[in-house]
């Protein structure tokens, strides 16, 4: 039977994230040079304590605010 977030969050003591998968939305990792992408809700970058969404790597983990992720200067 399959479990409720709710449910799923009070056995384990934890939060889930929930994500939408944004492949081709956002450019490739800078780091790994991957496509396949998250959005995920996150601690803001600036120190704000408030949360903010991220554009995450499904491959190295590497992250960012979205509106810096497509922030790149040519080299």
């Amino acid at each position: 039977m399959p479990q409720t977030q709710q449910a799923f969050e009070e056995k384990y003591n934890c939060k889930m994230a929930i994500t939408k998968i944004e492949t081709g939305k956002y450019a490739s990792c800078p780091f790994c040079g991957k496509s396949v992408l998250s959005v995920e809700n996150l601690k803001s970058a600036w120190g704000t304590g408030e949360s903010e969404e991220h554009v995450v790597c499904n491959n190295c983990a590497a992250s960012a605010p979205v509106e810096c992720w497509q922030e790149r200067k040519s080299a």
